[in-house]
C-alpha cells in the first residue's frame, strides 16, 4: 500500500473505559501500525487522532461541536 489510513480509536467521554485499553488501542495500536508501515514501505500514514488527546471534560459539559477553543 502506498497510503495507510489510521482513523480508529476508543473514545471515552464518559470514563467508563480502563486506560490500560485506551492505552493499549489507541497508543500500542497505532505503534504497531507505524512499525508494519515502514516494515512494508508505506509512503504516506494519515493519522487523525481522537478527542482523548484533550484529556477529561472536567467542565461536565455536553461539547457539541467542539474547537480547540472549547479544550
Amino acid at each position: 500500500a502506498s497510503t495507510v489510513f489510521h482513523i480508529a480509536s476508543i473514545i471515552d467521554v464518559t470514563e467508563s473505559v480502563e486506560y490500560s485499553e485506551l492505552y493499549g488501542v489507541n497508543v500500542k495500536g497505532t505503534q504497531l501500525l507505524l512499525e508494519t508501515s515502514i516494515q512494508e514501505n508505506v509512503v504516506s500514514f494519515i493519522y487523525t487522532s481522537t478527542v482523548e488527546v484533550m484529556g477529561p471534560n472536567t467542565r461536565g459539559e455536553p461539547i457539541i461541536n467542539g474547537s480547540e477553543d472549547t479544550a
